[in-house]
């Protein structure tokens, strides 16, 4: 009738006023990488997810005192030696149980105060990158591979809650370990000072280089998970297809 035939044609010219469809899927936003130093704001941020910077000056401090009474129980026994017959040997030994003991309660209480601030920045910071991940808008998904968010919740999350505090009392013990062996041999020899100049020159040079080298390959590395996790996701996704097209050589190929 001339009503459907009327109809069909505002249908028809309204179907031809839309844009006409290019064919191709949103492009994919580039990974970027960071390059040089890694920034202040950065140990900043995680500290303040940690408990903030008092958090942080307890941790040090308690590191610090740690490392003294162990030091402290080495020059026990040097003192022990010397001074052997000024007291009874189950007196020496009694303050040397002492001080191991309390040694022992302090490498604890480190252990677990970095264990607990990691623990806690960790929560911090997924909770902050799972809100903004969940508040983004529809085109962040359309231009963002799954891949990339699943190494941001795994891999990267990994790192902050098992490797950043582990590398940071790593880092703190053998600092501490260090200033105070330096701090032993220059009192008993003073001299020990002048030669430690170009040491420390050295190892400031070999730090740097290997600090350079190591975040760059750190970086590449948490780039190329990326395209391994998306790959797998949507191959697990398109399962079905794959396997009506027999594309599963094509496939088991691409993730070799």
């Amino acid at each position: 009738s001339q009503d459907e035939l009327s109809i069909k044609a505002s249908e028809k010219a309204a179907v031809d006023k839309l844009p006409a469809s290019t064919g191709k899927a949103p492009a994919t936003n580039q990974e970027e990488r960071e390059t040089g130093s890694v920034d202040s704001s950065i140990y900043f941020l995680w500290a303040k997810s940690s408990g903030g910077l008092w958090m942080m000056l307890m941790t040090l401090l308690i590191f610090v005192v740690a490392e003294a009474n162990n030091t402290l129980t080495k020059v026990w026994i040097a003192y022990w030696g010397d001074h052997g017959e000024a007291h009874s040997a189950f007196w020496f030994l009694g303050i040397f149980a002492l001080l191991n003991l309390t040694t022992s309660a302090l490498f604890y209480l480190q252990a677990l105060n970095i264990s607990l601030r990691g623990l806690a920045g960790g929560q911090m910071l997924f909770k902050q990158l799972l809100q903004a991940v969940l508040q983004a808008p529809m085109g962040f998904f359309d231009t963002t591979p799954v891949g990339r968010l699943t190494n941001r919740f795994s891999k990267d999350l990994y790192t902050v809650d098992e490797t950043l505090p582990a590398s940071i009392s790593m880092y703190l013990g053998c600092m501490m370990k260090v200033v105070s062996t330096v701090l032993i041999i220059a009192f008993v020899t003073p001299l020990f000072l002048a030669a430690m100049i170009p040491v420390v020159l050295f190892y400031m040079h070999s730090q740097r280089f290997y600090m350079e080298t190591s975040r760059e390959l750190k970086r590449l590395d948490s780039l190329s998970r990326s395209p391994i996790y998306a790959l797998f996701s949507e191959t697990l996704d398109g399962l079905t297809t794959i396997r009506a097209f027999k594309s599963e050589g094509l496939f088991l190929a691409r993730n070799e």
